[in-house]
């Protein structure tokens, strides 16, 4: 049972490692035809190296110690699950965040860190403390996330959350013009940027459009007469025969023409709205950078 158990936690790890990195690297790729930047490059790189270290513990441990026998023998050093569970954590962890964009790539950084943190688990009994390493692993996932975070903050890739804050009823575009100087900056509440949507679905600010592709805790909401505000149902990537009948927020893209810097815009309202709402080249018609309207 310890033999068959080795050998299978021994060749999950493996396994799971080898598809992370060709997924990095297949990531690599694909992130290049999205105006990969050089900083991108490096995080993706030192990501596959992550995923590809760990891993590498019990191959060489397995080498070093095996007896020359068809047993296989080995025994790992007390931090090895920590690592590996932490790199198996990461793969899956980017897994996840690259499902929506690029579903291939994400669904086997996922598979890849489950296989790799499922060997992990098998080979604990093969360290020098199995208790020792036991609670390591707990703190495994606090590490793999915090490496996560880091990763995106260090690349330029986090952004900040925000907050619509819309007036209530309200059913059509918004729009949010960025760097307009003549505009203010959005004011914060503690770490959240909060964008205030006029009468028409129009805002504007001085700060720059962020760059980057997660979005983690942005908010939107109605704004009643009486100051409370109602959460907004969010739909993030609804095809076109979708039905949507409840309000909700939906259609998320950056504008530019070269005339004006980039703004963001979104629908607010059901599919039914939408088909009745402006179309993109009559929605800024007699508007300025800022969105307001132009003076004679």
């Amino acid at each position: 049972m310890t033999l068959w158990r080795t050998r299978l936690g021994l060749l999950l790890a493996i396994a799971g490692a080898l598809v992370g990195v060709a997924s990095y690297i297949g990531g690599v790729v694909m992130y290049s035809r999205q105006d990969l930047t050089f900083t991108d490059v490096l995080a993706l790189l030192a990501l596959s190296v992550v995923a590809m270290l760990p891993a590498a513990v019990p191959i060489v441990a397995a080498i070093r110690t095996a007896a020359p026998t068809s047993r296989l023998r080995f025994t790992l050093p007390g931090w090895a699950p920590l690592a590996m569970a932490s790199s198996a954590l990461l793969t899956a962890l980017f897994g996840v965040d690259l499902a929506a964009a690029f579903s291939v790539f994400g669904a086997s950084l996922f598979f890849a860190g489950l296989a790799e943190l499922i060997g992990v688990l098998l080979l604990v009994p093969q360290t020098t403390a199995p208790w020792r390493a036991g609670l390591a692993l707990v703190v495994a996932p606090f590490l793999a996330y915090g490496l996560f975070m880091g990763t995106y903050v260090v690349s330029g890739h986090y952004l900040p959350p925000t907050r619509w804050e819309i007036p209530d009823g309200y059913r059509g575009y918004v729009m949010t013009a960025y760097g307009i100087s003549t505009c203010r900056p959005l004011p914060k509440d503690l770490l959240v940027s909060v964008v205030t949507v006029d009468a028409k679905g129009h805002a504007c600010t001085s700060d720059v459009l962020p760059n980057g592709y997660t979005e983690f805790g942005n908010e939107y909401v109605y704004v009643r007469s009486d100051g409370a505000k109602v959460p907004i149902p969010r739909v993030p990537f609804p095809n076109s025969g979708d039905v949507i009948s409840v309000p909700s927020v939906w259609g998320f893209v950056d504008v530019g023409d070269g005339k004006c810097p980039r703004r963001s815009e979104f629908f607010v309202g059901t599919r039914d709205d939408e088909r009745a709402a402006p179309k993109a080249f009559d929605r800024t018609d007699g508007l300025g950078c800022d969105l307001k309207p132009l003076t004679p």
